[in-house]
């Protein structure tokens, strides 16, 4: 095979065995480092003598870190190609992992996940930018589909790794098995991801004026907009249960860490089964569907506050976790579709807007969550409001009409 240029790669179903395995890991950067790490939070929190917020501050703080270096690792894959980037965002990655090991404290750990971050932003931007090289139409919404199954399968491998890592080790070695993801995953980069945009297709001039340049020309296109607000929201409401959901389950209902990984594994099972339904109607419907389901997950939140009941929790964040893999592969196909040119800036900007959507609701989550359910339900509530308003004016408003695919 060759790894310098992607000829040999076919335009279309190009994505297939291996590589999308790969791509699906490099795209999974996000859940690998949060979910691995989950199962350690309380534990985390009483080593370094911080709080349930305090510590929740390293899974914002990684979110923020994923949006802003995906705006910046968009563009230079645009200009530069994707392999370049890719390597050194990897890099960056696994020595940020092991400066996580050696924090002596909240703040430092904060600051290390934050640059661990930038350097995962370059897989889950560049990632999706190589699918869109490779594939176009209705084809490209069904490969995000299985790329969302792949990502899907961090949440299910990674809480259950985590918590068995705590029967051995603690949350350092948690980080350790960080750097040896890694280290492997740059070596499967290097050894197996093709160059797949041609020089003749990439920028030209300087990095930052192209990317405004690219910015400028995506954030006046209104359908885009809509799209990754609601990409946006969807992960709120995601992310808002991610963070909560170590010490609504732990600290209030009293889960181990193993049994709690399981419960988290039985969610990431429902958000492959959403992304599996892709091909149930056009990306708006599937959209619509997850706005649905997320309605109804934040009903049963409402009643499990008011009763105190672990099965309707349970059942609201599986609910929850279902609509998201409806929503998740529909809104990423459809915000890369209409600018193949700006694959990569189409897609960073994407991936910002959600991480800062993640990262806006995981703060909201944090306050008093060793004591209630209430902010959890409160910013689950307000992140499905938004989406079921967007998810209506995707699929209704002027222009805005989304039930078929680009077919180019």
């Amino acid at each position: 095979m060759r790894l310098n240029d992607g000829a040999d790669w076919p335009s279309d179903g190009g994505i297939r065995g291996r590589l999308l395995v790969i791509l699906g890991a490099l795209s999974a950067f996000a859940p690998i480092s949060t979910d691995l790490y989950l199962p350690a939070l309380p534990d985390a929190a009483d080593d370094l003598g911080t709080s349930a917020s305090g510590i929740q501050i390293t899974l914002v703080v990684s979110m923020i870190g994923l949006g802003l270096g995906q705006l910046l690792m968009g563009p230079l894959s645009d200009r530069y190609g994707r392999r370049g980037p890719l390597l050194a965002g990897t890099a960056v990655f696994t020595v940020a992992s092991l400066l996580c090991v050696l924090a002596p404290d909240v703040v430092l750990l904060a600051v290390f996940r934050f640059l661990q971050a930038l350097g995962g932003s370059a897989g889950v931007v560049i990632g999706r930018a190589i699918v869109r090289d490779r594939v176009a139409g209705h084809r490209l919404v069904e490969l995000f589909g299985v790329l969302t199954v792949v990502v899907s399968l961090a949440p299910i491998i990674a809480p259950l790794l985590g918590s068995a890592i705590l029967l051995v080790g603690s949350w350092r070695t948690i980080f350790a098995a960080l750097v040896v993801i890694g280290v492997l995953l740059a070596i499967a980069t290097m050894l197996w991801v093709p160059e797949t945009l041609a020089p003749e297709h990439r920028g030209i001039g300087g990095v930052l004026p192209g990317a405004f340049r690219s910015y400028r020309i995506l954030l006046h296109d209104p359908r885009y907009i809509a799209v990754i607000l609601t990409s946006a929201a969807a992960f709120g409401a995601l992310f808002a249960y991610i963070t909560g959901s170590p010490f609504a389950l732990q600290t209030l209902h009293g889960l181990s860490p193993q049994m709690f990984s399981i419960v988290f594994g039985i969610n990431g099972l429902c958000l492959m089964a959403g992304a599996r339904w892709i091909r149930v109607g056009g990306p708006g419907l599937r959209i619509a569907v997850g706005a649905g389901f997320f309605t109804v997950a934040t009903a049963l939140l409402l009643i499990a506050a008011a009763t105190d009941q672990l099965a309707v929790l349970l059942v609201a964040f599986a609910t929850l976790s279902t609509g998201y893999g409806l929503i998740a592969p529909s809104t990423a196909a459809l915000a890369l579709m209409s600018h193949p040119e700006r694959a990569g800036a189409a897609a960073a900007l994407l991936g910002a807007t959600q991480f800062v959507g993640g990262a806006l609701a995981g703060s909201l989550v944090g306050h008093g969550a060793e004591n209630s359910i209430t902010g959890l339900v409160v910013v689950i509530g307000v992140s499905t409001a938004v989406t079921v308003v967007l998810a209506a004016v995707l699929n209704g408003g002027p222009g805005m009409r989304v039930g078929s695919p680009d077919p180019s």
